[in-house]
């Protein structure tokens, strides 16, 4: 599992992609290639997960999308300083926004979870959101974590 931590050790994310059968048929757009994923975030006393039996899924276009922008990222932040991006999964399960804390290799992030989603209905109408520091050298581990994650589903179909 990629893991990000906090700063402070009090928040932990991780994202898992799991290795199952992608089509990577040339025809098909890669807007339309599904890879499940497990996510956890724990934030003190509190957790969120979505586990295989959730369901969720990336596109192939989103998540090789959020590599690539976080890999940018990464290279402006250790030049300086980054702007700020938005990762919005398609199906809505959660928003990541990462920006600049002006502090050397820190950055901010955001988790933005879909409650409505996350509840399956029970609860709508807003999302529940946490903002963390993070070292950039954890977020690249993060980034390289999910980049070989892709390349192993992807030599394997």
């Amino acid at each position: 599992m990629a893991i990000i931590t906090s700063l402070e050790n009090n928040v932990m994310l991780g994202l898992d992609l799991i290795n199952a059968k992608v089509n990577t048929n040339l025809t098909v757009p890669d807007a339309e290639c599904w890879i499940p994923f497990e996510f956890k975030l724990i934030v003190e006393d509190q957790i969120f997960i979505y586990n295989k039996d959730d369901n969720a899924c990336f596109t192939l276009y989103e998540i090789r999308n959020f590599i690539d922008k976080s890999v940018s990222q990464i290279a402006l932040k250790r030049q300086g300083s980054i702007e700020r991006y938005e990762f919005n999964c398609f199906e809505c399960y959660y928003k990541m926004v990462i920006y600049d804390t002006l502090e050397i290799d820190q950055i901010y992030i955001d988790i933005w979870i879909n409650m409505g989603e996350y509840t399956k209905g029970v609860v709508y109408g807003y999302d529940k959101g946490f903002r963390f520091v993070v070292d950039i050298g954890v977020f690249d581990q993060f980034i390289n974590e999910l980049r070989n994650q892709l390349d192993n589903i992807m030599a394997s179909n």
